[in-house]
């Protein structure tokens, strides 16, 4: 069973039969959250040095640590409640030569890693991100997966962190 919290991110949760009567059929439930298994996981990908954020199915990002601000420059209302494909400079109109859509777009990648159930890793462009001190970093798009195997979104991790900017500008 799936739930929406109150930040719209999906949380599992097991229901378990403790007894069933075997005259009307009525069960006693026994209801594991798995909010706080959740949370636990967010304070582990907070002290990521890298950035990465809990994206849901529906693209939007639920929460991202502390690296994804400061390695992008990012405030927080830019980030959380709003799609991962607002955030960066590739779209579906990116075209390769010869015209035809580019098979690589952050919005084709998405979905692979939703369906496919597989790490998916692509270039975005960071360049206004990082005030020009960077053109890409490569972003890997993790499946987030509940106990039992469905896709609850994604875990996008950039693979750049601000010690790599200031390296970079000396």
């Amino acid at each position: 069973v799936l739930y929406s919290s109150a930040g719209g991110a999906l949380v599992p949760a097991w229901l378990h039969t403790l007894c069933e009567s075997p005259d009307t059929g009525d069960r006693l439930l026994l209801v594991a959250d798995g909010a706080p298994l959740r949370r636990a996981e967010l304070q582990r990908l907070d002290a990521a040095p890298l950035a990465v954020m809990r994206v849901c199915a529906d693209g939007v990002v639920r929460s991202a640590n502390a690296a994804t601000y400061s390695a992008l420059s990012l405030d927080p209302k830019r980030v959380i409640g709003h799609k991962l494909l607002s955030l960066f400079n590739t779209s579906d109109e990116n075209k390769r030569p010869d015209g035809e859509p580019d098979e690589r777009s952050l919005k084709n990648c998405f979905s692979d890693c939703l369906t496919k159930l597989e790490p998916v890793k692509l270039e975005i462009s960071v360049a206004r991100l990082t005030r020009g001190e960077r053109e890409s970093a490569p972003l890997l798009m993790i499946p987030d997966l509940a106990p039992d195997g469905r896709a609850l979104g994604v875990l996008a991790v950039i693979e750049l962190t601000l010690v790599d900017r200031v390296r970079e500008k000396i």
